[in-house]
């Protein structure tokens, strides 16, 4: 289990690169960035604030590439798929690193980024997984699957007007979803039990 930490919290040497990787955001040096950032998050895969500029130098980098540069990062993103496939019970913090670069090869598939939430809740990382599923659904707001993890990860955090709140919003859009009729009968028995206590 990895516990969730603040930059300030970390290796001084650590801190350098993090102060060196905000650097290379202002200069526009995104790749250099990105490289840094995905390192810093391979030693502290808890810390949301890294991983908070690091979706930020994607976003800037996205809006610099041409087309030729994003074709070769899908068809890396390829072959990163197969390695987290391997990695994803056995190692997960090497699928965590995986899932990271392929976020960077598929910035707008929301795919990776539900199951970095997912493997972000697996390993303890509860800010982190509700900071992914609020990004899928800012991205896309009807998204009926990214609306139920985030309702479930608010549940497991202990937030349950919060999980109410978009449970409801998800079951409103697809009514006659199995798994939104689940998670809204799910939040409204915690509801119940907190009231009761």
């Amino acid at each position: 289990m990895v516990e969730e930490v603040e930059i300030e919290a970390l290796d001084s040497l650590l801190q350098d690169f993090a102060a060196r990787a905000r650097k290379a955001l202002l200069t526009k040096d995104y790749d250099y960035a990105i490289e840094t950032l995905h390192f810093l998050l391979s030693k502290e895969p808890g810390c949301l604030a890294l991983r908070v500029l690091l979706e930020e130098a994607r976003e800037k980098q996205l809006s610099q590439k041409g087309v030729t540069r994003r074709w070769r990062d899908k068809l890396v993103g390829v072959t990163h798929w197969g390695w987290f496939l391997l990695f994803w019970k056995k190692k997960p913090y090497k699928a965590l690193a995986v899932l990271e670069r392929l976020r960077d090869a598929f910035p707008e598939n929301l795919y990776y980024t539900r199951r970095l939430g997912k493997l972000a809740q697996m390993l303890g990382l509860k800010t982190t997984a509700l900071h992914l599923y609020e990004t899928v659904c800012d991205q896309e707001p009807s998204h009926v699957e990214g609306l139920l993890d985030l309702a479930e990860a608010w549940l497991a955090s202990g937030h349950v007007e919060n999980a109410q709140k978009v449970a409801l919003k998800a079951y409103r859009f697809a009514p006659g979803n199995i798994r939104a009729e689940i998670v809204a009968q799910r939040v409204t028995v915690a509801a119940m039990a907190r009231v009761e206590a």
